[in-house]
C-alpha cells in the first residue's frame, strides 16, 4: 500500500466476483518482476474508486490517523532570585527544552535556541543549574575541535554562562510533544496512554514533564504559536466565552479600565455619578480663574499643568480614594477574579490596566503580568526629588492637611479647610 494506492499481482486485478465485474478501478501504472525462484509477477498500481463497493475484493482502505494533540509547554520564569536556579524539574525523553532568551537567527523566536533534545532512551531530572552547566560543558568539549573556535559557538558559550550569574531573569520552556517512532523508539501512543513495545524497562518513566515546587512562576500552555486561532462564533461575550472554552484559545491579552471597579465602590471618571460628572468647582480651594477651567473642562483638575500651579484640587479629589486604598476598603470584584482565573488555566499573557488601585494583583494575578499603564498608588512619589513614600504615609497627610470635598458621609476628622504643605525634602 501507498497512501490510498495499492500493489497487486496482474492475476488478481480485476476478478470476478459472482459472475459479476466489480467496479474497476483506476490503472496508474503497469510493472514486472521476478521471485528467487524465477517466477515473472506482473502488477499494477490501482487507485480505489470511492467509496469503494460492499462487494469489493480489495482490502479495505487504512484508518486515517489520529490528528496530533496540541503540544504542551511548561513555561518557568525566573526572576533573578539565587535559589530559582536551584528549581528541579523532568523533562520526558520526547520533549525539548529551549530558551527564549538565547533567541538569533538560527533558533528565532518565540521560544528560542533548544538547549535539550529528545533522548531516545531516558528521561531528564535536574535543577536548572545543572541543565545550564551541562549545556555550556557540551559546548566546550562536545564540539569538533574545528568548531570550537567558531563565533557562534563561543558567543552561544559567553550567553549560557551569563545566565547562570546571580540576578539574571530569563525564561526555561519545557516543549513536550507526542512521542513519533523517530523520537523515543516507539510507535505513536494509543488511546490508554501506553505506547507499542513498552515493556517494564520503561515502568520508572515519567508519564508528562513537570517542575518541582519552587521559586519562579510556572505557565502550563497548549498549541502552536502563530497558528491562526479559530473565529469568533459570534462578536459577543458568548462568543468570547465560547472560543475560550473551545480548548483553541491560547493566550488572552485584557486591557482593563476604570468600569472594571466600580462595583468595588470606586467611581469612574466619565460614567453616571462619575468623577468629572459630579465636580463640583466652587467647593475646591482654587482661584477664581482656575474654578472657571475647571467648570469649562473638569479632566483640567487632573492635569500637570494645574498641580504644578496649585496641587490641592486634585488632593481634595482623590483624598477619599486614597484613604480607601489605605483602608483596605477596596475589594477586587468578580472581573477581577474572572483575570485570575484566566491566569490559573495558562491562559492569561498579560492584563494591561489604566487603574491604579492594584486589585488585579490584589485578587492573585502575579505583578510581573499585569502593566499599569498610569503607575500604582501604593506609593506617591515627590515631584521636587522624586522621593516616595508609602500609600499610607501618603494617606495619613491627606487625612490631615487636606478637607473632604463629600457631600455627604463628611470626615470628621478632616480639617475646615486645605492646608499648603511643603515637601519634605
Amino acid at each position: 500500500h501507498f497512501g490510498s494506492s495499492t500493489l497487486l499481482p496482474g492475476a488478481l486485478a480485476n476478478p470476478k466476483v459472482g459472475g459479476q465485474r466489480p467496479s474497476v478501478p483506476e490503472v496508474l501504472g503497469r510493472g514486472m518482476c521476478s521471485d528467487e525462484l524465477g517466477t515473472q509477477l506482473v502488477y499494477y498500481v490501482l487507485r480505489r474508486p470511492s467509496p469503494a463497493p460492499a462487494s469489493s475484493p480489495f482490502p479495505p482502505p487504512p484508518a486515517a490517523p489520529k490528528p496530533r494533540p496540541n503540544p504542551r509547554r511548561l513555561i518557568l520564569k525566573l526572576d533573578g532570585r539565587r535559589d530559582v536556579l536551584h528549581r528541579r524539574f523532568v523533562k520526558t525523553k520526547d520533549a525539548t527544552i529551549s530558551i527564549p532568551e538565547l533567541a538569533d537567527e538560527a533558533s528565532p523566536l518565540p521560544w528560542g535556541w533548544e538547549i535539550a533534545g529528545q533522548d531516545r532512551f531516558r528521561d531528564l531530572r535536574c535543577s536548572v543549574r545543572d541543565l545550564l552547566a551541562d549545556a555550556a560543558l557540551n559546548l566546550e568539549t562536545g564540539v569538533p575541535p574545528w568548531m570550537r573556535d567558531h563565533p557562534q559557538i563561543k558567543a552561544q558559550i559567553h550567553a549560557i554562562r551569563e545566565l547562570l550569574e546571580d540576578g539574571r531573569k530569563f525564561t526555561i520552556v519545557i516543549h513536550e510533544h507526542v512521542p513519533w517512532k523517530t523520537a523515543g523508539g516507539g510507535a505513536a501512543p494509543d488511546e490508554g496512554g501506553a505506547s507499542a513495545g513498552d515493556g517494564d524497562e520503561d515502568d520508572d518513566r515519567a508519564t508528562q514533564s513537570s517542575f518541582e515546587p519552587g521559586p519562579g512562576l510556572v505557565r502550563e500552555v497548549f498549541g502552536d504559536p502563530g497558528t491562526t486561532p479559530t473565529s469568533l462564533p459570534s462578536l459577543d461575550l458568548d462568543g468570547v466565552a465560547s472560543f475560550i472554552l473551545s480548548g483553541a484559545c491560547r493566550s488572552v491579552v485584557l486591557l482593563s479600565g476604570a468600569g472594571i471597579s466600580t462595583a468595588s465602590g470606586i467611581p469612574d471618571y466619565r460614567g453616571s455619578g462619575g468623577l468629572w460628572t459630579t465636580v463640583a468647582p466652587q467647593r475646591l480651594t482654587a482661584t477664581q480663574t482656575q474654578r472657571q477651567k475647571i467648570a469649562q473642562d473638569p479632566e483640567w483638575a487632573a492635569s500637570i499643568e494645574l498641580f504644578k500651579e496649585n496641587p490641592l484640587p486634585l488632593l481634595e479629589l482623590e483624598r477619599g480614594f486614597v484613604q480607601g486604598l489605605a483602608q483596605g476598603r477596596w475589594k477586587p470584584t468578580v472581573a477581577h477574579f474572572f483575570v485570575k482565573l484566566l491566569h490559573d488555566h495558562g491562559l492569561l499573557t498579560r492584563v494591561l490596566t489604566q487603574n491604579i488601585d492594584g486589585l488585579h494583583q490584589a485578587a492573585g494575578v502575579p505583578e510581573d503580568v499585569v502593566t499599569e499603564v498610569h503607575g500604582t498608588s501604593r506609593t506617591a512619589e515627590c515631584t521636587h526629588c522624586g522621593c516616595q513614600v508609602p500609600v499610607q504615609n501618603f494617606a495619613d497627610a491627606l487625612v490631615q492637611h487636606i478637607k473632604d470635598i463629600g457631600v455627604s458621609h463628611r470626615d470628621p476628622v478632616a480639617p475646615a479647610e486645605s492646608r499648603p504643605r511643603g515637601p519634605p525634602c
